[in-house]
């Protein structure tokens, strides 16, 4: 498949990364380096990102590319990681193919795009793509300030920003109910966030009420994108939950 890369020993405990909107499995460059010599890390461009923005996005189409890496690469299951759009896509993942994910690690995904939201959801997806060389242009800034080296070499070898992808899936996102979804899954969930991810924050309680089994993991001096800011941290709470959920499992 080429919408994956796959690191680490073929022996390791499978991990599937999913990227957040706009971005590509690149931006998961500093959690392979740190977790790729214990773990089989597997990155996924999801539809309408990377080497697969020739696909449109939607969430059912993201569900199944995560899918196809567990049954392809994971030997039928795999502890699911992902950021803002890619939690989503983990927890719908998680919610459809409960056998199929050990765990799940969600960070940024606590608001639900419903009401209002959805709105501005639906708005925001319509005209983001017509601002592409402004957008890009801040987002290469920001993402220099923030991510340790070598992570935007790996996203532009991946074709770099999707804003096309990032509108589809804003306007999919909007009027899913997230929380539904997420109370189906019986397995361990991390619910990992940075501190200045306000919203989220805040948001977060309502999502996971009623989740059978969660933690909530708030990492310190992190944003919304706190695997970039703070890649220790962030790589350091996956490794401690697959550990933690494997002791407990076993």
């Amino acid at each position: 498949m080429k919408d994956v890369e796959i690191t680490g020993p073929p022996q390791g405990h499978p991990l599937v990364f999913l990227h957040g909107a706009g971005a590509n499995l690149g931006m998961w460059h500093p959690q392979i380096e740190r977790l790729s010599g214990e773990f089989r890390c597997i990155a996924v461009d999801l539809p309408g990102h990377g080497t697969a923005r020739s696909e449109r996005f939607s969430l059912e189409a993201g569900v199944e590319s995560g899918r196809r890496a567990i049954d392809g690469h994971a030997g039928g299951t795999a502890t699911v990681v992902g950021l803002s759009l890619g939690a989503y896509v983990g927890i719908a993942l998680a919610a459809t193919y409960p056998n199929r994910v050990a765990g799940l690690v969600s960070s940024g995904a606590g608001v639900e795009f419903q009401g209002l939201t959805a709105w501005v959801n639906r708005l925001e997806g319509l005209v983001f793509p017509f601002f592409g060389p402004v957008v890009n242009r801040l987002a290469a800034r920001a993402l220099a300030r923030i991510a340790p080296p070598g992570t935007g070499e790996a996203m532009d070898a991946r074709g770099g920003q999707s804003l096309k992808g990032a509108g589809q899936a804003l306007r999919d996102l909007a009027g899913r109910d997230f929380h539904s979804l997420l109370v189906n899954y019986p397995g361990p969930v991390l619910a990992l966030m940075g501190v200045r991810d306000k919203h989220n924050v805040q948001a977060l309680p309502t999502m996971i009420e009623g989740v059978a089994d969660v933690e909530v993991q708030i990492i310190e001096d992190g944003g919304h994108s706190c695997s970039l800011s703070q890649p220790d941290a962030f790589s350091d709470a996956i490794r401690r939950f697959v550990r933690q959920s494997q002791q407990a499992s076993g």
